[in-house]
């Protein structure tokens, strides 16, 4: 299935893979589109219109045919819409500081439960543990340094 998309770009970045090429990907209303190219040139800024064909492959949506810029952003339109999408970076950050505080404070309790400690508790009483450490101990200091 293939669609016509036309809007302003919310966000673009593009990264290298693993075969060298690079993959350029765009968020267009809420959605987002990729294609893959041999450069890292971007096509397009944040608040730039623009204008291309969709195609849906595998749940993805690949940027398919000509991608036409339609109107550039000014500067101050471009930083508008970093702030205006910079909260989903700093979620993204969170879940990220999240993740690895739960696998730290997993693998304090395993080495705890490996050395005898902790015996007592239950199943569900070690897994509340785990949480407990993540959220007071582990997850403040890796988003931003707070000691307990």
């Amino acid at each position: 299935m293939k669609n016509e998309i036309q809007g302003v770009v919310e966000e673009y970045f593009t990264k290298q893979v693993q075969n060298g090429s690079f993959l350029h990907s765009l968020t267009v209303g809420g959605s987002k589109y990729s294609v893959f190219s041999q450069d890292d040139k971007r096509r397009a800024n944040e608040g730039d219109t623009v204008s291309f064909t969709a195609e849906e492959n595998k749940g993805y949506w690949n940027i398919a045919g000509n991608f036409k810029v339609l109107k550039r952003a000014t500067g101050h339109q471009q930083q508008q819409m970093k702030q205006k999408y910079a909260g989903s970076e700093e979620k993204k950050q969170a879940s990220i500081c999240r993740q690895n505080a739960m696998t730290q404070a997993n693998s304090l309790i395993a080495g705890l439960v490996g050395a005898g400690r902790f015996a007592e508790l239950s199943e569900n009483e070690l897994a509340a543990e785990v949480i407990r450490l993540a959220d007071e101990y582990f997850f403040p200091y890796a988003k931003d340094g707070s000691k307990p």
